[in-house]
């Protein structure tokens, strides 16, 4: 399988995530960087020599993938960051629009992953994961108390 082909499965069929590992493919649902998260903290031995292709890919983004192995990367929209990680780390990366960084949702500041990942050198992704495990239990009891 290709990258070509796994962008067009994330294309066509809407999945949030797609990553082709030794000749499998397996899609994802979900939003922002949980999938691959949790693919990385739960399935990590899928990203060892894999492609990915995703929505969006910031420097976050890149931290995972590059820990995880990744062969080579494709999202929508990627960033600077994200790009520089890859390169320094010899991964073939495509996108469909390079950013100078990615934004929240209504853009009117970083995303708070990127803002979580900001500081950190892109070998320390063990702090990188207990920044995210934060961010998404504060979000869920955000949740139960409304």
């Amino acid at each position: 399988m290709t990258l070509e082909s796994v962008i067009k499965l994330l294309h066509d069929e809407d999945y949030a995530l797609v990553i082709e590992h030794q000749e499998q493919v397996y899609p994802f649902e979900g939003r922002g960087i949980r999938p691959l998260y949790e693919v990385y903290r739960h399935q990590k031995a899928l990203l060892n020599q894999s492609l990915v292709a995703d929505k969006v890919s910031g420097k976050a983004h890149a931290m995972l993938c590059v820990a995880g192995g990744a062969k080579a990367v494709y999202a929508d929209l990627m960033s600077a960051d994200a790009t520089e990680i890859y390169q320094s780390n010899g991964i073939h990366y495509e996108y469909g629009q390079s950013v100078p960084h990615i934004l929240n949702r209504d853009r009117s500041d970083l995303c708070p992953i990127e803002q979580l990942a900001g500081d950190l050198t892109p070998d320390c992704v063990e702090s990188l994961c207990i920044r995210i495990e934060s961010f998404f239990e504060k979000i869920a009891q955000n949740q139960k108390g409304k």
